[in-house]
């Protein structure tokens, strides 16, 4: 008898330690997501949501946290998100790593500079314009300056496509701009499939950057026979020389990224609304990039500055909030035309 109420009191402390863990992670859910219910449909969307969270935390960590959900879904009555999570498997979650392991990547990712100043910046053109017998050179100046300017992640160039008169839902004409796939749709942590980024108002000589890089991986792809991934490694790859070569001893590194942080900069420091910079930049919520990019501070107002289309901003989950943008005033680019 003692052992079966040994076994008893071990399961109902189990199934607690469950719901408090799954309470735990709705909480963080509904917050992430900016939902105040948990209906059916947002369970569905809960299971969506763990699973993408499972590349960054560990495989036993996710089996616990895995358990707690379908316990606790199938506890409220939310059958077909329980099992839907009970079939996931580990797969995707990290393996454990010993502390010297954890020390080496946290080391890795607090080097990345999330900035570029403008002087930097020029020393990077100037390395690269003086190197342009290197195949990868002009297209390593084309990436970052068209990153900086437009705020894509690095992979979201792939599938992004120009127009030269984009039309508004109300068929207003707003002029040129890019269509991007925002990469985070799949997991809920973008506004959309799809943003679009307006690029009317920018100086020509920067329009001619982004159309530049953009014929560039086509050329590469479709002449050369090159993959993405294979490009975009390569222009990683002389970015890396370029910054090494400049700056032996700089602990800091620039990367492609760096040029998204400085986007986000950039347009804090114009007066843009944090929904405006979230629609720009592929979040569902206003509160990523003030959290995560670059800071205020280390925006600088250069060149023609881009715009989102109202609807998307509109699609913004407020987490955060702020006042109305003041219009920021646009500047003609310092940068030398290539």
């Amino acid at each position: 008898m003692q052992e079966f109420n040994d076994t008893l009191t071990k399961t109902k402390k189990t199934e607690e330690s469950y719901r408090t863990r799954a309470k735990l992670n709705i909480e963080n859910f509904k917050k992430e997501m900016g939902v105040t219910t948990f209906s059916e449909e947002d369970a569905s969307s809960f299971v969506d949501w763990t699973i993408s969270k499972k590349a960054s935390i560990s495989k036993s960590y996710w089996r616990q946290r895995k358990a707690a959900g379908v316990f606790f879904l199938s506890e409220l009555g939310f059958s077909d998100a329980s099992n839907l999570l009970k079939e996931t498997d580990s797969q995707g979650a990290y393996t454990y790593r010993t502390k010297k392991e954890r020390e080496t990547k946290g080391k890795t990712s607090a080097t990345k500079a999330k900035k570029i100043s403008v002087d930097d910046e020029k020393k990077i053109y100037a390395w690269l314009q003086k190197t342009y017998s290197s195949q990868w050179s002009k297209p390593t100046l084309l990436y970052l300056r068209a990153t900086v300017l437009s705020g894509l992640r690095p992979c979201e160039w792939e599938g992004s496509e120009f127009n030269d008169n984009l039309a508004d839902e109300n068929g207003k004409e707003l002029g040129c701009s890019l269509k991007v796939i925002n990469a985070k749709s799949t997991n809920l942590r973008a506004h959309g499939k799809f943003r679009h980024i307006i690029l009317s108002d920018m100086d020509k000589d920067d329009i001619e950057i982004i159309k530049g890089h953009m014929r560039s991986i086509k050329k590469h792809m479709n002449i050369n026979g090159i993959t993405f991934e294979k490009y975009q490694k390569e222009v990683s790859r002389r970015l890396s020389t370029a910054i090494t070569k400049i700056w032996p001893s700089r602990k800091m590194k620039i990367t492609l990224y760096s040029g998204r942080h400085q986007f986000s900069a950039n347009y804090k420091a114009a007066g843009f609304s944090r929904a405006e910079i979230a629609a720009l930049m592929g979040h569902a919520t206003d509160e990523t990039a003030g959290q995560h990019y670059g800071r205020k501070k280390a925006g600088r107002k250069t060149g023609g500055l881009v715009k989102a289309l109202n609807s998307e901003v509109q699609k913004i989950r407020v987490m955060i909030g702020d006042g109305p943008s003041h219009s920021p005033r646009s500047k003609k680019s310092n940068f030398p035309r290539l």
